[in-house]
């Protein structure tokens, strides 16, 4: 039972609360870019950049790291792979000022540390962590255009939330005024499943079915929105000469999609996350999965909230209602504040992202996504085991290693809520 969202629903009080209004979540996403750095208004993005400022952008992504990597065939990244990879950054044609074009994604397209599609890993035991992989786009992601690599083949771009090197054939570019009016549009179809399928027009592709992930939001075509017993919705697509067009799609009416984002309420947080049980791993939302903080922005982003990409910048962020553990804090202290978290409320520790589902006999319950985790039995006997991926698990007693659990290392707790006392 504890598999289940009807357990922790009917656990929780208040389910159907809402607990933000539509206006409300407007105005939290407003402070969350004015407040958190990691946050881009790509409407507000400079015109141009200066070579210094894009060399800069492209180093704090494209890192050596200290530790070695290997290829999936066992084989040590080289120096002369590092020297590949630096030269395919192409840095050296940088113009002293670069004027800066924008793109929409028009297909799931992965962000990537450096402009190749390598997988490296850094041990045998993570194989399944490729290493260069960031974060992915969605279609209808608008991204600021900043480089390209040697190549062409790949674009250095920012997006709402993060900046890396992108396959160009996924972008298609056009006037920011278009995408900002497409990505605004006030009547739109938000995708509240973990995966649901559009079927472009036979104007576009022949029919081509392409995926869309949860938190897509695709405008409504022109009335009648539905017809043979499918949503019509524009979506965006590369035209002539790899410019921005947008084209109709077709959304089954009995898929699991809305129109207009879900009500904030405890019930949808705990069901939307629910929807990913048992998917695998993905790290950067490779493998047509996601990660831990992809977990949890899917399902805050399908209910309208913008937040950071990685678990860091959610964890340090400024936005929402923070509880912060000094250094040292016990684990009776930390205890003391994880028992009062909310549903749906997130626990940082090192590294890591959790979504809270309640109590259980005093104990808390978690819903996460985990490449691995450790823990120890009624014995104090330590296990170990490879998790599926997304997991209901509780807290104490799971580990990071053998020495170390998650509450060992729990620095903040987040409540995605406007502070408290502001009007």
């Amino acid at each position: 039972m504890r598999q289940t969202p009807e357990f922790w629903i009917a656990a929780c009080d208040e389910p159907d609360t809402v607990l933000m209004r539509p206006d409300e979540i407007r105005a939290f996403n407003r402070d969350a870019y004015a407040q958190d750095p990691h946050l881009v208004v790509l409407a507000d993005f400079p015109s141009q950049l200066g070579a210094d400022d894009i060399k800069a952008r492209i180093a704090a992504v494209s890192l050596r790291p200290g530790g070695a990597l290997f290829h999936d065939d066992g084989r040590a990244v080289s120096d002369e792979d590092w020297a590949r990879y630096q030269a395919a950054c192409n840095l050296e044609s940088l113009p002293a000022m670069r004027d800066i074009r924008f793109a929409m994604a028009h297909t799931r397209a992965d962000m990537r540390g450096w402009p190749t599609e390598d997988v490296v890993h850094a041990n045998e035991e993570t194989r399944h962590l490729d290493r260069f992989q960031e974060n992915a786009l969605f279609p209808g992601d608008i991204v600021a255009v900043m480089h390209a690599s040697a190549d062409g083949r790949w674009q250095f771009v920012q997006s709402y939330n993060y900046a890396g090197w992108v396959r160009d054939e996924t972008l298609a570019e056009g006037a920011l005024d278009d995408m900002l009016a497409f990505r605004d549009a006030p009547d739109a179809l938000v995708v509240t499943g973990d995966f649901v399928d559009a079927q472009l027009g036979d104007d576009h592709d022949g029919g081509t079915t392409v995926t869309l992930d949860m938190g897509v939001r695709l405008p409504l075509a022109e009335p009648p929105h539905t017809r043979d017993g499918q949503y019509r919705v524009r979506r965006p697509a590369s035209g002539e000469n790899g410019q921005l067009a947008f084209v109709t799609a077709a959304i089954d009416a009995d898929a699991d999609v809305r129109v207009g984002h879900l009500p904030f309420t405890r019930r949808h947080l705990v069901e939307q996350a629910f929807k990913f049980l048992g998917e695998p791993y993905g790290w950067g939302h490779s493998l047509n999965a996601r990660d831990c903080t992809g977990l949890v922005s899917e399902v805050y982003r399908s209910m309208g909230f913008v937040l950071p990409r990685n678990s860091k910048q959610q964890g340090e962020s400024p936005i929402g209602v923070n509880t912060r553990f000094a250094p040292g804090a016990s684990a009776g202290e930390k205890l003391e504040q994880i028992r009062r978290a909310d549903v749906g409320d997130l626990l940082y520790s090192t590294g890591h992202v959790m979504m809270c589902l309640g109590n259980l006999d005093g104990q808390p319950w978690v819903i996460h996504d985990l490449a691995g985790a450790g823990w120890r039995d009624a014995r104090g006997d330590y296990h170990e085991r490879e998790f599926t991926g997304v997991s209901v698990t509780p807290l104490v007693s799971l580990h990071m290693s053998r020495d170390v659990t998650y509450l060992d290392e729990m620095y903040a707790i987040k409540s995605i809520r406007t502070t408290v006392g502001e009007p």
